[in-house]
């Protein structure tokens, strides 16, 4: 949190310099930081140590070589072009 003290300060400062105009640019972009923070600190709030319990190992026995065999060339002649056209917004 005193990061996010020192930023507003800083910002603070430079709204006083370019007067008016400035307050508002900053203002805004503090109240951006300040969520940005927000997220910052709610995931500083998560649990990750649970991760540590996890075995990956098995991942190692997986044969990813099969994937080689894919032709996947094939794609290149697919036009989604048309896409942009569907109105998925229904």
């Amino acid at each position: 949190m005193a990061l996010v003290a020192g930023r507003i300060a800083a910002l603070a400062a430079v709204a006083l310099i370019l007067g008016a105009a400035g307050a508002v640019a900053a203002k805004s972009f503090i109240l951006r930081l300040l969520a940005a923070d927000a997220f910052v600190l709610a995931i500083a709030a998560i649990d990750f140590a649970g991760f540590a319990a996890i075995d990956f190992a098995g991942f190692a026995a997986v044969d990813f070589a099969g994937f080689a065999a894919i032709d996947f060339a094939g794609f290149a002649a697919i036009d989604f072009a048309g896409f942009a056209a569907i109105d998925f917004a229904g």
